[in-house]
């Protein structure tokens, strides 16, 4: 015979299953909100790129800020291999999010 489990056993039981899963995923979660906030990054550069490139008079930090981002250009990264396999980690298609960035920064120009 079967001991009886109480409603509040059941309970507790999910509880410290839940509490599992979101220990178990907390890092992955992070590294995913990194991986979107990489992107977004590139995203933010590209349109400050498309603001203050070839305008004649620059504020010193906008020089600079355009400098440092000619050095590492956002396209190389949105363009590589790279970039697809961390829309590949994020499971999004790369080609929707290059095809959203065009959209956009048409909108903004």
């Amino acid at each position: 015979m079967r001991p009886h489990k109480s409603r509040a056993d059941s309970v507790s039981h999910y509880e410290a299953q839940v509490a599992q899963y979101a220990a178990e995923n907390k890092d992955l979660d992070a590294c995913q909100e990194l991986w979107r906030t990489v992107i977004e990054r590139a995203v933010m550069d590209l349109a400050y790129l498309q603001r203050f490139e070839g305008r004649k008079q620059l504020k010193k930090h906008e020089l600079e800020k355009l400098r440092r981002i000619e050095e590492s250009p956002p396209t190389d990264f949105i363009e590589g291999t790279w970039f697809e396999e961390i829309c590949d980690y994020l499971q999004i298609d790369p080609d929707r999010v290059r095809n959203g960035l065009d959209d956009y920064l048409e909108q903004a120009a």
